[in-house]
């Protein structure tokens, strides 16, 4: 059965991408070693204490850096041990969603099971840095927020 994770992206690389206009076409972890091809990665980001949505990969492949970059026709990644790829289907446009209104709606197993906001409603990035796996509705709640965007910008 496939899981549905979160990760965490640094806001300097969301900003990169988005100014490049580049795809979801790769993402890298040492975390990424927790994935199973078909597992969905829901990539976020905190700008100014906003949970920010940046994109998914359903997981098509978990590979090596040498793998990558053969496969992407690239040698300029991120530098990591475990690198996932998407199904060609689902590659997607890196995107800047807010979607710090569902903060309190999206849930994780475990023992820490619920983002921890301050007392101004605020996330904090370094709360986010371990990867999480969703439970719940969350990824449904994600995956809503992600079609919206995209029926907005049409």
């Amino acid at each position: 059965m496939s899981a549905d994770f979160m990760a965490f992206w640094k806001l300097s690389t969301l900003d990169q991408a988005l100014k490049e206009g580049k795809s979801l076409d790769y993402a890298a972890s040492n975390q990424y070693k927790r994935v199973s091809v078909g597992d969905t990665v829901w990539i976020v980001t905190v700008r100014n204490g906003r949970l920010r949505l940046v994109g998914r990969i359903v997981v098509d492949q978990i590979v090596d850096r040498d793998t990558a970059a053969k496969l992407l026709s690239t040698d300029k990644l991120w530098p990591a041990d475990c690198y996932i790829l998407p199904t060609s289907s689902t590659t997607q446009r890196v995107v800047d969603i807010d979607v710090h209104h569902r903060v309190s709606d999206l849930c994780f197993g475990g023992s820490s099971n619920k983002l921890v906001q301050d007392e101004e409603g605020r996330v904090s990035g370094s709360r986010l840095q371990t990867m999480r796996k969703l439970a719940g509705n969350s990824a449904e709640i994600l995956a809503d927020c992600l079609q919206l965007s995209s029926k907005q910008s049409v």
